[in-house]
């Protein structure tokens, strides 16, 4: 510990290197001084499926796929002729974002599309056309969309595409919608109501600016930290009294937790409980007597460390990568001087 850090508020010298005179009237002295400070990461409230990539969260979502057949498109579409006239649209089931998260800031994302062509036919030819639509779920925002011409989805084939998703608000779930627009005309093919036309599209690369997580009862670690305590002179230990740990929380989720804290020395542990409140700053007291504080004080490999559970009335909140909860330590003491 240097010994810059440590303060006592009655202006008496309590450093380490000063001799504690014990030839004086008894004086109970209080003596103040930062330890160090620890976190909370935004990580430990995240579920499956969402990262932290920079300043953003990556998300992975699913792909959406369909398959239907000629037969769901065009009624009785069935042996040999010219490529019929119809216009229908088919969507997916909706693809949730991953579990616990209930929408999103999107930022940035493409979609990879591959259509299976089953037909006898082309759709996009003579003029036709297939347009894929990436919707916020069901009547949602349009998120993405491309459309493709020109016999641009050969017979028999797969044909693949790219395309970007637009930013802004997106809710629990995506869904894609397919639209075949075919125009009559063109050579005569062999056509079978069981013929497929399978649509798959995949977001990638999906990273969102903030996420709406549900985080009730999340368990979460307190990350831990090296207690800089050996350099605390037994000047100081043989006179304590009692004292507390106190940590100054600031909490940006908003949100109450429970947590246990745990000091660990070299033979043993002291374990305290604390309750945080849902408020943006606290301070909490984790008090110990005398004889504890002698313990771990001017001991070396301290370390303090701890976890526990966010309350399971936390429901949804929303949450950016670079938030955390921090706690800082400090050592509140008192010293008894004198004989």
């Amino acid at each position: 510990m240097n010994l810059s850090r440590i303060a006592a508020v009655t202006g008496l010298c309590l450093m380490t290197a000063c001799d504690i005179p014990t030839d004086v009237p008894i004086i109970d002295q209080q003596w103040i001084v930062p330890i160090e400070t620890t976190n909370i990461s935004v990580s430990q409230l995240l579920p499956s499926g969402v990262t932290i990539v920079g300043t953003r969260f990556a998300v992975t979502v699913g792909s959406l796929a369909t398959t239907r057949t000629l037969g769901d498109f065009c009624a009785g579409c069935n042996g040999t002729a010219s490529p019929p006239a119809f216009t229908n649209s088919v969507s997916t089931p909706p693809q949730s974002l991953p579990n616990l998260v209930a929408g999103a800031d999107l930022a940035s994302g493409t979609v990879n599309l591959l259509i299976s062509n089953g037909f006898a036919f082309d759709p996009t030819s003579n003029g036709g056309s297939v347009t894929v639509v990436v919707l916020d779920g069901v009547g949602g925002r349009v998120v993405g969309t491309t459309t493709i011409t020109g016999s641009g989805l050969p017979a028999g084939q797969s044909t693949t595409r790219t395309f970007t998703l637009t930013p802004g608000s997106v809710g629990a779930s995506l869904i894609a919608t397919t639209t075949i627009d075919s125009k009559a005309g063109g050579p005569a093919v062999t056509m079978s109501s069981s013929q497929q036309f399978a649509v798959t599209a995949t977001p990638q690369s999906i990273l969102v600016n903030s996420a709406k997580v549900n985080v009730s009862s999340k368990a979460f670690n307190v990350d831990q930290q090296n207690l800089d305590v050996e350099d605390i002179d037994t000047d100081i230990t043989d006179h304590l009294q009692e004292g507390a740990i106190v940590l100054d929380i600031t909490n940006p989720f908003g949100v109450a937790m429970n947590a246990t804290i745990r000091i660990n020395y070299p033979g043993g542990v002291l374990t305290r409980t604390i309750a945080v409140p849902n408020t943006a700053t606290s301070s909490v007291r984790l008090a110990y007597s005398g004889a504890e504080l002698k313990l771990f004080l001017g001991k070396p490999g301290v370390t303090l460390t701890g976890n526990g559970t966010i309350a399971g009335t936390a429901g949804t909140i929303t949450v950016t990568p670079t938030q955390t909860v921090q706690l800082k330590a400090k050592l509140d003491a008192k010293i008894q001087i004198g004989s």
